[in-house]
């Protein structure tokens, strides 16, 4: 490929990445302060810049971000999501690591040893001392000066569990279940010989492969009123054992639909384990519950905290489930940043927590690297066999083997109920359905051509993004593995940001910019094919540049070297050799896609309404076993490519 052509398709790249990822977070930033959007493709396009900033002095001030802490449903959606200890903890470790800095500018070196141990402790304190605080003020603080209390703001519920829920956060504590869900069977299935354990590490795939709208509706099928195990309980006369919308069920549905992401990093990082770091440890006499606290859980730690990571995003920015399954009475933020928009069109209220979301979920990462980077957990060695023995012993197996069935029993259930539900054709009071019917897949087939079929909207945009983030992915991998440019760094940061900004913040940033003149593209399919390439990209990226890294220029050089060119070298040589990676990437993108709720609902017409958006409103709607049928339709879409991508080993965490 020749240098001019080499440039001109890197300018095309920076360019799209600049109008639809760079624009619009800068849009919904200032929005936040203005009020109303900006016309700042506007400004930009007629090179008004001095018009623009004389606007922003004119409108722009602190209201709606002070707004943020005299509104009840603000500041408790982002409590209820985050968690006031979590919080104090991460606040806590920031000011450690400033106090640090500020030592050596001041003083000088900081010793290793500080660096590493920086801000644990002060972390559980705070974390502590804010727990015990929202749990048992009420019982130390009088019932008449209750209401002017200051945990009043942080932990108002009468009960301890509800006061425990709302200092610990929601995504807080699905974090913490998942990944220990996710650690017990990545500890299963990568050290212990139990019975099945390859198929058990493959079933991993189907609660990746459930859209969050579709465990929304299974745990409403299976555990809500009138589903099938509610039934079943009902007439054996135990009562119901959940409520059909409750901070516990969207805990429930998340928990159990976000674990294999934890699963995934930390049985990587277990392959990658040195084994004789375990055998060292058994010939110096540790015993096996000193080892397993100071040599493998800090090997293990990059991976745990990776996977973590994921899961508290997935939560986070899960607008489907949240909406579905959280109470009224209970504000979560992605919910109400949503509410803002479609309902009252408050854009500075949605800017705002928009901006909010990703200023949460980048500290977090900050954080998790942080700790990550400065705790010292690499092998000396710096080979991993991913071998050591497996332990054998009989009962540790089946206790392994019950534990992981137990969890994966979960996602079974949900599909199979909705699978049930879905085929039944009467079903009144009685346990089971009367009849069963297959008219209703019958009719999906034959509305699969018309205009108005879900199905056929969601190929007609999910197709032609798919195409363009593969070919943007192989470009952008192609410059981050063979550039030595500094700007890499920033493309590279760029092709991340998508990973860790929630669909709601960004569909309003892409409403922000793109309300009006000179591009109006605000619901109509271009928009949506735009955003799906610039959030789903990330996936294809990851993967092609692995496989890039892995193969390295020699082969390439060897082939210019021999005198072909550099487009017969892109197409005869490397594209053949990083196949597999560029085929796992398309089809984790086409699967994100398909499974996207928050942006396609904000930003699509009505008449392009893809089947998850179709399947969504089905469920708000009541309407259970057309959406039943739907998402199992939607399902199998979904889970033959993932099945595919996970054989081809292109599953990533995007870290």
């Amino acid at each position: 490929m020749s240098r001019p052509l080499r440039w001109l398709l890197s300018a095309l790249v920076a360019a799209f990445l600049l109008l639809f990822l760079g624009l619009p977070m800068l849009s919904v930033v200032l929005v936040g302060f203005t009020g109303e959007p900006v016309d700042l493709l506007g400004f930009l396009a007629r090179g008004d810049l001095s018009g623009l900033l004389a606007r922003l002095a004119d409108q722009a001030d602190w209201r709606y971000y002070a707004g943020f802490f005299e509104t009840r449903r603000y500041y408790r959606g982002f409590l209820n999501a985050v968690g006031a200890a979590p919080l104090a903890a991460v606040l806590a470790w920031g000011l450690a690591r400033g106090l640090l800095g500020a030592w050596g500018l001041l003083v000088g070196p900081v010793p290793p040893r500080w660096r590493r141990r920086a801000g644990l402790p002060l972390m559980s304190l705070a974390f502590g001392v804010v727990v015990l605080a929202g749990v048992s003020w009420r019982f130390l603080v009088p019932a008449e000066a209750q209401s002017a209390h200051w945990m009043y703001h942080l932990a108002p519920s009468r009960s301890w569990d509800g006061r425990l829920w709302q200092i610990l956060g929601f995504s807080t504590l699905v974090t913490l279940s998942g990944t220990f869900l996710g650690g017990i069977m990545a500890w299963s299935v990568a050290r212990t010989a139990m019975p099945a354990r390859h198929l058990v590490r493959w079933m991993c795939i189907l609660p990746l492969a459930l859209p969050p709208f579709l465990g929304a509706l299974a745990f409403r099928n299976l555990l809500g009123e009138g589903g099938i195990l509610t039934r079943f309980l009902e007439a054996l006369g135990l009562g119901t054992p959940f409520e059909g919308q409750s901070v516990l069920a969207a805990g429930i549905v998340q928990t159990f639909l976000f674990f294999p992401f934890v699963v995934l990093t930390t049985a990587a990082a277990l392959d990658r384990m040195d084994a004789s770091l375990s055998e060292a440890a058994r010939v110096t006499g540790a015993p096996p519950g000193f080892s397993l606290w100071t040599v493998h859980l800090p090997m293990l730690m990059p991976g745990l905290t990776a996977g973590a990571f994921l899961v508290f995003i997935r939560s986070f920015g899960d607008f489907a489930v949240l909406s579905l399954l959280m109470p009224i009475g209970r504000p979560i933020l992605v919910v109400e940043a949503y509410r803002d928009l479609a309902g009252s069109t408050d854009w500075g209220g949605a800017s705002m927590l928009s901006t909010l979301m990703v200023l949460t979920i980048l500290a977090v990462l900050a954080t998790q690297k942080s700790f990550v980077e400065g705790g010292g957990f690499e092998t000396v060695t710096g080979r991993g066999t991913g071998g050591g023995e497996l332990v054998r012993t009989p009962w540790i197996c089946r206790l392994c083997l019950a534990a992981c069935a137990a969890i994966l029993s979960v996602p079974v259930l949900f599909v199979a109920a909705t699978l049930l539900v879905s085929l039944s054709a009467r079903w009144g009071v009685e346990t089971l359905p009367t009849a069963y019917t297959l008219s209703r897949y019958e009719g999906i087939l034959s509305r699969l051509l018309k205009a108005d079929s879900p199905l056929l909207n969601s190929f007609a945009l999910v197709l032609p993004a798919l195409l363009l983030a593969v070919l943007l992915a192989l470009g952008i991998a192609w410059t981050l593995a063979r550039s030595h440019h500094w700007s890499r760094h920033l493309l590279d940061f760029a092709t991340v940001l998508p990973f860790v900004i929630p669909g709601v913040a960004f569909a309003v940033a892409l409403i922000g910019i793109f309300n009006g003149p000179p591009l109006a593209l605000h619901l109509t399919a271009t928009l949506v094919l735009c955003a799906y390439v610039v959030t789903r990209m990330p996936f294809a990226v990851r993967s092609t540049l692995a496989s890039l890294q892995q193969l390295g220029p020699s082969l390439e050089e060897g082939s210019r070297t021999l005198g072909a060119t550099g487009s017969l070298t892109l197409a005869r040589v490397t594209i053949p050799l990083i196949l597999p990676g560029l085929t796992a990437g398309a089809i984790m993108v086409f699967i994100s896609a398909m499974q996207d709720v928050a942006i396609t609902l904000m930003t699509c017409p009505p008449r392009w309404y893809p089947a998850s958006v179709f399947v969504f409103q089905r469920i708000q709607e009541g309407d259970v076993f057309d959406a039943s049928a739907y998402g199992m339709v939607l399902l199998g879409l979904i889970l033959v490519p993932y099945a595919l991508v996970w054989r081809l080993g292109g599953v990533r965490t995007g870290l």
